[in-house]
């Protein structure tokens, strides 16, 4: 799963960091990658990549499981990264996620999704 992360640049602050993120599925041996600005256009660009997290994680259909990542990841203030959660597990049942055909941005308190 690649997403983008963008702080708000609407809100009065330095940076936002990222500690965490939350997943569901058949998991296995699970790998996040996060990357400047936008993941579009760096899909076979591993040399702009940054491992954060590796680790393995039973089987959680219905339940998210918080993966803390090993070192945060900081993004300025109306800055933003590309984020990539990655399993080994063969199939399309690794990580469960939206099923979303159009690609659209989403909102929380202090940063936008795009997916």
């Amino acid at each position: 799963v690649m997403c983008d992360l963008r702080s708000k640049s609407l809100l009065p602050m330095d940076y936002i960091e990222v500690h965490s993120v939350w997943i569901r599925g058949g998991l296995g041996e699970i790998t996040i990658w996060y990357t400047e600005d936008t993941y579009l256009g760096k899909h076979e660009c591993g040399e702009m990549w940054t491992r954060v997290y590796k680790g393995h994680h039973e089987e959680s259909m219905d339940d998210l499981v918080q993966i803390t990542l090993n070192m945060p990841i900081k993004v300025s203030g109306g800055k933003g990264c590309g984020l990539y959660v990655h399993s080994t597990l063969d199939g399309d049942q690794a990580i469960v996620y939206d099923n979303q055909v159009i690609k659209k941005w989403s909102w929380g308190k202090a940063f936008w999704t795009y997916s």
